[in-house]
């Protein structure tokens, strides 16, 4: 035979393979595909091991009866050790490939449409999830709703500013904060760095960052204030955000009246973020704390990553 004459058999093969019902086997020495077409009630067949290597064997669900249809394999088939693969509804589809297994041959899943039962080869064992279907749903859902990112405000980066987020002039050094200027910046015993508002003092300080590409404006932003307040009164600031130039919204960040380092946390409503916003300036106010300190040891903005 030529190659030719080959090529052209191969071409004109039919590989269709009649679906033999509920109760039966199902082939395993020819490479083909079985359309199966189930009835009302739950069906089921039975795969034997293959005879020999290569073989490839698709059952793909052509028409939806009402019931499933089960398929009991011989040996497990995947690295989780399934059995079992379970078409529900038209179109799904399992292919099967025969290897070489010791002294005989067994099948391997190769590829799968929403197929139950069959499994991610999750060999570091990172889902509970029985079958690649749910795998994915998971991961789509996690992205959608878990997935976030987190910009750093570092407290070299905050100065003194005014209610209108002015600064200092050079004679003020532009609102830098130092030692000596209100809040003051400063290391603590523990070799931290922090800034330090004394007992009633409520100058404000203001940073300006670029967000991120990836921001979902939909969603809402978090501003969290890893701050220190007293017994007496709890730390708490306004937080007034200006997006892209706009009018200035308000917040509040609020802690409790506890002794020790806390994170307080303003919510920014995604109603206010203008929708494909890049640039933010933010303004902390300190509540009135007229008995104890407030001090701010670190501040970063946690947002919704867009998946598009």
């Amino acid at each position: 035979m030529s190659a030719h004459q080959f090529a052209n058999d191969w071409t004109e093969a039919q590989f269709m393979i009649p679906d033999p019902g509920s109760g039966k086997a199902l082939p395993s020495h020819q490479t083909g595909i079985v359309p199966i077409v189930t009835g009302a009630s739950a069906e089921t067949n039975t795969l034997a091991a293959p005879v020999k290597e290569g073989i490839e064997l698709t059952l793909a669900m052509r028409t939806d009866g009402g019931g499933n249809r089960t398929i009991t394999v011989a040996h497990a088939y995947d690295a989780a050790g399934s059995t079992t693969i379970i078409l529900t509804t038209v179109g799904d589809t399992v292919t099967l490939k025969s290897i070489p297994y010791g002294s005989g041959f067994r099948w391997r899943s190769v590829g799968v449409a929403s197929a139950g039962n069959v499994r991610l080869e999750d060999q570091l064992g990172l889902t509970d999830r029985t079958n690649v279907e749910h795998v994915i749903a998971d991961i789509l859902t996690n992205l959608y709703h878990v997935s976030g990112g987190f910009v750093d405000l570092p407290l070299n980066g905050w100065r003194e500013v005014s209610s209108d987020n002015d600064v200092a002039n050079a004679a003020g050094n532009g609102g830098i904060l130092a030692s000596d200027t209100t809040p003051i910046a400063r290391g603590n015993a523990d070799g931290g760095m922090e800034l330090y508002w004394a007992t009633g003092d409520v100058d404000a300080i203001g940073c300006s960052v670029a967000l991120p590409a990836d921001l979902d404006t939909t969603a809402n932003l978090l501003l969290d204030l890893m701050c220190v307040g007293g017994t007496t009164n709890a730390p708490s600031f306004t937080v007034a955000t200006n997006f892209d130039r706009g009018s200035a919204v308000s917040d509040t960040a609020a802690g409790t009246a506890v002794a020790g380092l806390q994170t307080a946390t303003a919510t920014i409503a995604a109603a206010d973020v203008p929708l494909g916003a890049s640039a933010l300036t933010i303004r902390l106010t300190p509540g009135t704390h007229a008995a104890d300190a407030f001090l701010l040891s670190a501040a970063r903005l946690r947002y919704t990553r867009r998946l598009s």
